[in-house]
């Protein structure tokens, strides 16, 4: 009797003794037809009959019969039993032996991503990624990982990086500027840089715990650290939010909380910011989703009690994946300052869109230009003209995919911002090179 023969009597035996009402079925004389029978008693609940023919299966010859397509059925039912570590171990020995099958790959993250073994399935859906599947699988894949992003408890990141920066405007060497050689004038705030190589470093936090289906609590945290060659010119921002945040699937999701934010200069208080937002997204279809933004803030300012007043802004923004390795974001927002001096009350508008590229070598880069138009309520008595501001601004990033340096992400980014100012005062351009590293945990 031949292997096969004998594999497929030892499977009639099998079946005949665990479903008497099966045996009368028409049992095709190979290996792949039991495969067959089993992949049917497993969709139809037989997961016992189906477990003893795949254990008939697997002790026969590996050189008649594909064994992985047994252990695929074998991790099958053990995912339908709830035996999820069961599953995965033998996913990932199928994904070991075979490391350029997606599909294998992509069976093993949703087993893991079920068995709430989050990070183990993003390491997974990442690896995905890099191996270039079909255009359909890669949504697929972008949507697990911003539904793993969604559902996590505690988010924390860090980012360090050099941040050498130069500064043409003329006035930035003080925190104020005497015009005319004796009349004491504030700085635009975006102005006050020096010139110098410095650092910054940026942490934040976040704890989501689920509340009810679709509803999590939402308490972050962050700050931001500016650090350059002038003391005088450090930047300190600190900030907690807290809310809920309502996650859909498929549907709408957004968040709505209320913030904090206390700012620092050279060492001292500077600001301080108290309010709100809400923000909700919709996708609409698998390559675009669209989202809006709603906000108000009240600002106090420790020197300039006339710049005190409520600050409002609205923007919607838009994202489209374009091709597997081109993706297109952009944004339009209006912010409106009502100070307490008229003169400096103003009105924003902000138009942004820029593109993520794929480039070979494992390269990834962004580019994303900006333009703001600022218009000021009234002219100050001091300049005697009303102040409009032009503000072109391009950035830029550039990373490797997959690389990691003990864990930390390098990339290398650029900013270039040129203001134009009626008030010439206030021109100033300014140029800066990010050089760092981030990492998630």
């Amino acid at each position: 009797m031949t292997i096969r023969c004998r594999t497929l009597f030892l499977v009639t035996v099998a079946v005949s003794a665990l479903a008497p009402a099966r045996a009368l079925e028409r049992i095709e004389t190979t290996g792949e037809g039991a495969l067959r029978m089993a992949a049917k008693l497993i969709e139809e609940g037989g997961y016992g009959e189906a477990e003893a023919i795949l254990r008939t299966l697997a002790a026969g010859d590996p050189a008649t019969l594909d064994m992985r397509k047994v252990d695929l059925l074998a991790a099958k039912i053990a995912v339908e039993r709830g035996r999820m570590e069961e599953a995965a171990r033998i996913l990932t020995a199928l994904v070991e032996y075979d490391p350029g099958d997606w599909r294998l790959r992509y069976e093993l993250a949703h087993v893991l991503m079920t068995d709430r073994r989050d990070r183990a399935a993003e390491r997974q859906l990442k690896e995905i990624l890099r191996q270039a599947p079909p255009r359909e699988v890669t949504a697929r894949v972008r949507q697990d990982l911003k539904t793993i992003d969604e559902r996590r408890v505690v988010r924390l990141s860090f980012r360090a990086a050099a941040a050498p920066s130069t500064n043409i405007n003329q006035a930035t060497d003080a925190e104020t500027f005497e015009l005319f050689g004796y009349l004491p004038a504030a700085l635009d705030d975006e102005a006050r840089r020096q010139s110098g190589v410095g650092a910054s470093y940026a942490l934040a936090g976040a704890l989501t715990p689920t509340l009810a289906p679709g509803v999590q609590g939402h308490v972050a945290a962050r700050g931001r650290h500016l650090d350059y060659e002038g003391e005088g010119f450090d930047q300190i921002t600190g900030g907690v939010e807290a809310g809920l945040r309502l996650n859909a699937a498929g549907k709408v999701s957004g968040l709505a909380a209320a913030s904090y934010e206390q700012r620092y200069f050279a060492g001292e208080a500077y600001s301080t910011s108290a309010g709100g937002r809400l923000a909700l997204s919709r996708p609409l279809g698998r390559r675009l989703r669209l989202g809006g933004e709603v906000a108000a803030a009240k600002v106090t300012y420790e020197e300039q009690s006339d710049r005190d007043g409520p600050v409002f802004s609205i923007g919607i923004n838009a994202t489209a994946i374009l091709t597997n390795r081109l993706r297109f974001v952009s944004s339009l927002a209006a912010t409106r300052e009502a100070t307490q001096a008229e003169s400096l009350s103003n009105s924003q508008y902000s138009l942004m869109a820029g593109l993520d590229a794929a480039l070979p070598f494992r390269l990834m880069l962004g580019l994303y230009p900006q333009a703001t138009y600022r218009r000021f309520d009234k002219a100050a008595a001091v300049y005697g003209e009303r102040r409009e501001d032009v503000t072109a601004e391009m950035a830029a990033s550039l990373s490797v995919r997959g690389l990691r340096l003990r864990g930390f992400v390098p990339a290398l980014s650029y900013r270039y911002t040129d203001n134009d100012s009626t008030v010439e005062l206030f021109d100033y351009q300014s140029h800066s090179v990010d050089m760092g590293v981030s990492r998630s945990f």
